[in-house]
């Protein structure tokens, strides 16, 4: 059947015979065997022309490059005619081939294909076939259970190949790798299962920090690899990519998957980019995982100081405590001391672990200071000073007078020159003279009835500043004997009966004869101040001593008879004002005397309740005819008034319908009993 080839040789041209094609010489019934070209790669494409026989054939490769006979078993064709075209562009070559169709194929030599029986996918391996004599032509053909090869990657190498299975590849679970080989004219295929499980998964890089890092205390930094083959080998490397500002890193252990680190001269929180480079072999690939990472050092610190003080100002002899509390950032070692830089202001004892005592022991104003010191292994330093305010002792004076009448009501008056809200509690303490009671004991006005003994008193003040801090002062007051009356300066005399008298009468007052009463008395003993023998106190609107005619004074206390007048100022209740005793249209608290005085009691004017018009006597023991310093000036609050030219002043007494009013004119006095209706001037006084 040759003669089949002659047409298609002068159909397409005579060509030089350069094409290469490699299979069997020999086939027998029932046989398929393989044809291939080589360098097939230098060809656009490869066609193929054969003989009529009894069999199939057909072309595999994207070039068709692979030409695969198969010869029905019952054939009784003696050879089969090939030809191979390698197509370039108007160019060919061509190879021709023919097989021989014989019986009884030798049986092949001992020949295995050696290589792993399961593969992965991801996976490579190396299968080699064995048992062939050096310099056997080897082909390789690899294809899962359907013929696919999609997704498969061979690379042949002579008696070696190499398959890689794509990751994603999605054929059967078994492949066939096929050694197809020419021996003494006869083709072999040796073949191996290889079955097909899932992709192995990638190695993995991850890293376990320290949570924190710190300058000057050594680190770490670990590098998990997962994923790893059994016989996997790992070299690890790794370097610093941009050190903290300023400052510097130091690595050991860097080839190893735990890295140690230091880093110093770090005075801010930092950033710092480390990088790990973990090399991965086996037996068939290779693999690099890089990281790079940033960390944050923090700066070393000094131990840190808080304090906590009791009380931050102290008066002498005072004690406080002071607990101060160390701690130190990174848990390392620390020093601490406390140094008194004050010794002459406060004593300082340690009483437990962190505290201790403080002890004023300066009677001045002043500031203490104590140094707190605290260092760590690394010599960081950390200082505080605790100011300790000191403050002198308050003092205590005394602002009563200290010469009182015998039966009368004394008052105890002291200052201390300090905020009453620093003040814990008052005790007076009666260190001399006839027992009496206090009142209003706990605060600094005390007062107390005088016995009717002169004597002399003797009262300890202690104050009570708290913590164990007291002062005391000790003050006294000498009561002397009682004058009932004062002398009115008038040439004539009054009796019991109200009835007015020439001198050489009996049965008068005592202490009104002009001769004869306390303006006539050397060395009078005056507790306040007034004209001739009149003794007064100014009293403010709570009853306390102020200044002669001050301008917030209320009330005028008569020193010797222990009355206390309403001050008649101009601003209120004027001396020269007249009202009736009591009028039933009266609505205001100044319309009648009456309302007056039930507006005095409910104000509680100057500590008194009981106020009320004079007696005869009463009002008689605070008037006098001195026209240069009269007491009527005293009574209205007004040291530059003149004494008015007629004055009529009501008092309490009352006969036959008519009350005793006294009549003022100018450098005398005199009564006379009015009608109860009329309106008059008055003065108002209280005696408790």
């Amino acid at each position: 059947m040759k003669h089949l080839w002659l047409p298609l040789v002068l159909a397409l041209g005579f060509q030089t015979q350069a094409l290469e094609v490699h299979g069997p010489k020999y086939i027998q019934p029932g046989e398929a065997v393989m044809f291939n070209v080589v360098d097939s790669e230098k060809y656009q494409q490869i066609e193929w022309q054969q003989s009529f026989f009894n069999g199939e054939i057909y072309t595999t490769g994207d070039k068709q490059q692979t030409l695969q006979l198969a010869l029905s078993p019952a054939s009784a064709d003696s050879y089969i005619f090939i030809r191979a075209f390698g197509v370039d562009g108007w160019n060919y070559d061509i190879a021709d081939l023919e097989i021989e169709v014989k019986q009884n194929k030798p049986q092949p030599v001992d020949v295995t294909i050696q290589g792993p029986a399961k593969l992965s996918k991801g996976q490579s391996a190396d299968y080699t076939i064995m048992g062939l004599p050096a310099g056997t032509r080897v082909d390789w053909v690899i294809a899962d259970e359907f013929g696919n090869d999609r997704g498969l990657k061979v690379t042949p190498n002579g008696d070696t190949v190499t398959l890689k299975v794509n990751k994603r590849y999605s054929g059967s679970d078994a492949l066939l790798v096929n050694a197809v080989y020419v021996q003494n004219g006869w083709q072999y295929v040796q073949t191996k299962n290889v079955s097909l499980g899932t992709a192995l998964p990638q190695p993995e890089l991850s890293l376990e920090f320290d949570t924190a890092y710190t300058a000057l205390i050594s680190g770490g930094i670990q590098a998990n690899v997962s994923n790893l083959p059994v016989d996997a080998q790992i070299n690890y490397t790794w370097r610093v990519v941009t050190p903290p500002i300023a400052s510097s890193i130091t690595l050991q252990n860097e080839t190893t998957n735990n890295v140690a680190l230091l880093a110093q001269n770090v005075d801010v929180a930092s950033k710092a980019t480390l990088a790990v480079k973990v090399e991965i072999t086996t037996n068939d690939q290779q693999a690099i995982l890089e990281k790079e990472f940033d960390i944050t050092i923090e700066p070393n610190l000094p131990p840190q100081l808080s304090h906590q003080l009791s009380t931050a100002t102290l008066w002498n002899t005072e004690k406080t405590k002071l607990i101060v509390n160390v701690s130190e950032p990174e848990q390392e070692m620390f020093d601490f001391r406390l140094d008194n830089l004050t010794p002459a202001l406060v004593q300082v004892q340690k009483t437990a672990e962190g505290e201790y005592e403080l002890t004023a022991n300066s009677d001045t104003n002043d500031t203490a200071s104590l140094k707190l010191i605290a260092t760590d292994v690394h010599g960081n330093l950390n200082e505080q000073v605790v100011d300790v305010g000191i403050k002198k002792l308050p003092v205590i004076t005394f602002e009563h007078a200290m010469k009182r009448y015998a039966k009368s009501k004394v008052s105890l008056t002291a200052n201390v020159d300090v905020p009453l809200s620093f003040i814990r509690n008052i005790t007076w303490h009666q260190r001399l003279g006839s027992n009496v009671t206090l009142d209003d004991s706990t605060t600094l006005a005390p007062s107390f009835i005088a016995n009717a003994l002169p004597q002399e008193y003797r009262f300890e003040l202690e104050v009570d500043l708290g913590n164990g801090v007291s002062v005391s002062h000790e003050t006294q007051v000498n009561t002397f004997q009682v004058k009932v009356l004062n002398d009115t300066g008038d040439k004539r005399l009054i009796d019991d009966s109200d009835n007015w008298h020439s001198q050489s009468s009996n049965g008068v007052l005592q202490g009104l004869d002009a001769q004869h009463g306390r303006d006539s008395v050397p060395n009078l003993i005056k507790l306040g101040s007034g004209p001739d023998g009149f003794d007064f106190i100014f009293l403010n609107e709570q009853g306390h001593f102020v200044e002669n005619f001050a301008a917030d004074a209320h009330c005028l206390q008569d020193n010797v008879s222990g009355l206390t007048w309403l001050l008649k100022s101009a601003n209120s209740y004027p001396l020269d004002q007249k009202l009736p005793l009591s009028d039933a249209n009266c609505m205001g608290s100044n319309c009648s005397i009456n309302a007056v005085i039930q507006d005095l009691n409910t104000k509680n004017l100057c500590g008194k309740q009981d106020w009320k018009l004079p007696s005869i006597n009463q009002a008689l023991s605070v008037l006098s005819v001195n026209q240069q310093n009269s007491t009527l000036a005293w009574l209205s609050n007004d040291e530059l008034t003149s004494t008015p030219s007629v004055l009529n002043l009501r008092t309490s007494t009352t006969k036959e319908q008519k009350y005793y009013v006294f009549l003022v004119y100018g450098e005398e006095l005199n009564g006379t009993w009015k009608s109860v209706e009329e309106n008059a001037q008055f003065l108002l006084v209280a005696e408790q």
